[in-house]
């Protein structure tokens, strides 16, 4: 018990109780508003202005990236071989769609 007491008299004293009406008061008062600092101005207002965000990636479906996918190849051709195989590949798809165009002449009535 004795060295209990030797080290509790080693510790330094608790700090005296303050005066609670004058610590209230110190929290109470308010200070005037300043005006911002040039460097909070511009802070301020590049947060303000601050770009829109990028928009989200764009999702491509398989077929676009099947034809993605050739595109490089294609390149890789001379000119007049690419506009055949585009051409081509256009007729190909309009020969298979259902999509029936009557080019007739009509008359106005």
């Amino acid at each position: 018990m004795a060295q209990v007491e030797e080290i509790a008299e080693d510790l330094p004293a608790p700090p005296p109780e303050e005066d609670t009406s004058e610590t209230e008061e110190r929290r109470r008062t308010v200070r005037p508003r300043e005006e911002p600092s040039e460097v909070e101005r511009a802070l301020l207002e590049a947060l303000q202005n601050r770009p829109p965000p990028p928009p989200p990636p764009r999702v491509y479906s398989s077929m676009e990236h099947f034809l993605l996918g050739l595109a490089p190849s294609l390149e890789r051709l001379p000119l007049d071989k690419q506009e055949i195989i585009k051409f081509k590949l256009m007729q190909k798809i309009f020969e298979h769609s259902t999509v029936v165009l009557n080019l007739d002449h009509v008359d106005p009535q």
